[in-house]
């Protein structure tokens, strides 16, 4: 009865290990995975950036081929000025003139915002990039060193599987 007893105390000290052991594992996955969105969430910030970066870069390309169109216009209506002959032509050239400086002005202004907004983001990224890689970093010791202690849990585990089934037989 006592040897009984023993073995049914030994089998319940072997289980609650067992438990045990299981819970840590999906505890070290758990942790593994949390590792893994955290980077996969800065990994799609970076590429998000890295998006609106290139179409404000387009924007502002476009820009610039408006801003040289626009000093071309204003190019050719004072080039047109001396050769004048009445007021109303003057007036309209003018007109002309003064719409494509303000054009260049407004133009210009766009040109500085874009250009400050890209070196912003540009900025932000280069932050998250540095996040990214020390993510990495840290994933990689993470994994390998869960990767380690599974291991060591599956053997325990095994060893535990082992010692149950011997006391059952």
């Amino acid at each position: 009865m006592q040897e009984q007893m023993r073995l049914l105390i030994d089998l319940q000290e072997i289980d609650v290990e067992m438990n045990s052991t299981r819970e840590k594992r999906e505890k070290c996955e758990e942790q593994l995975n949390a590792l893994r969105e955290e980077r996969s969430q800065v990994q799609e910030m970076v590429e998000s950036l890295t998006s609106q970066i290139e179409e404000l870069e387009a924007e502002r390309r476009q820009m610039e081929q408006s801003l040289e169109q626009e000093r071309d216009n204003l190019e050719k209506g004072e080039s047109r000025l001396p050769a004048i002959k009445t007021q109303k032509e003057y007036v309209a050239v003018l007109k002309e003139i003064d719409s494509a400086k303000k054009m260049i002005r407004d133009l210009e202004e766009q040109m500085t915002a874009k250009g400050e907004e890209i070196e912003s983001l540009s900025s932000e990224k280069k932050e998250k990039e540095g996040e990214l890689e020390a993510l990495n970093e840290k994933e990689e010791a993470a994994a390998e060193e869960v990767k380690d202690e599974l291991e060591q849990l599956s053997s325990t585990l095994e060893t535990r599987k082992s010692e149950r089934e011997s006391i059952y037989k």
